[in-house]
């Protein structure tokens, strides 16, 4: 999930990266965990706990939130007022009309 291969021979095969958007070891550039701020939330601000706490619990690669949307870990269902500070994970808030929300 870091975004390596496992195996050598596969590190030759890294100019395909292009061919596998969705993949840490193709070009995804994974923003799921990405904070963004807002005025209009107050779970937003800048420095809050959901900024400092949260950022784990909406990726998409650290185990907490699922296929399908749901976050899957107890500790992380706290976090569920926090999802507004998260529109880039599929366990966040994807605003329909956003290119980046691809039907998740």
């Amino acid at each position: 999930s870091d975004g390596k291969f496992l195996y050598p021979e596969c590190e030759q095969m890294s100019v395909c990266g292009a061919c596998f958007p969705f993949s840490p070891c193709g070009t995804l550039d994974d923003k799921s965990d990405e904070f963004v701020a807002s005025s209009k939330k107050s779970e937003c601000k800048e420095g809050g706990i959901c900024e400092i706490y949260a950022g784990v619990c909406f990726s998409e690669t650290a185990g907490h939130c699922a296929f399908d949307g749901e976050v899957i870990t107890e500790e992380c269902k706290a976090a569920a007022s926090c999802s507004a500070c998260y529109p880039h994970s599929r366990c966040g808030d994807i605003p329909i009309d956003d290119p980046t929300n691809s039907g998740r």
